[in-house]
């Protein structure tokens, strides 16, 4: 007899899409932080002993508790998706189809909050691209090239003339 049955029903299942979720969520609170430091010029420091991180990271975690594992109003939904008849079911595609394109559109402006602060970085020349690190980074590349020609010199024999 073959075993066919998952052992741990939907929890997988259910287990991504929370991770989905939190992650959507957590990438749309980090980017409001990061056009508030771009608008503004004011740095927020973000570390794991700040409230300002506990604060949303809990409130995500219990909402996405409460409405997907605690509630699970989605289950419902989904048995009567599935009832639906065909026409019906296109609207229900396009309704999916429009949910994708949000979560593209959350990926990206996450992805372009940063672009904006590497921006405002370069033209205030702060954090990586500060003149002292570019100093550093530029006498790191000219020694790293020196070692280079000297150890091509001595594989070509041209040290010993």
């Amino acid at each position: 007899m073959l075993w066919t049955a998952n052992p741990f029903g939907n929890f997988f299942s259910n287990f991504r899409a929370g991770l989905v979720m939190i992650a959507l969520q957590l990438w749309t609170f980090f980017s409001i932080i990061n056009y508030y430091s771009f608008i503004t010029g004011n740095n927020v420091e973000l570390s794991f002993f700040t409230p300002l991180i506990y604060i949303p990271f809990i409130s995500i975690l219990g909402f996405n508790y409460y409405t997907l594992d605690y509630l699970d109003l989605w289950k419902s939904y989904n048995y009567k998706f599935d009832q639906l008849p065909k026409r019906k079911n296109i609207i229900g595609s396009w309704i999916a189809s429009l949910i994708i394109i949000i979560i593209i559109l959350i990926t990206g402006n996450f992805l372009f909050s940063f672009y904006c602060l590497d921006q405002k970085a370069r033209k205030e020349q702060t954090g990586s691209y500060a003149p002292e690190i570019v100093a550093k980074e530029r006498r790191k590349d000219s020694l790293q090239k020196a070692q280079q020609i000297e150890k091509l010199k001595k594989i070509y024999g041209e040290d010993k003339k």
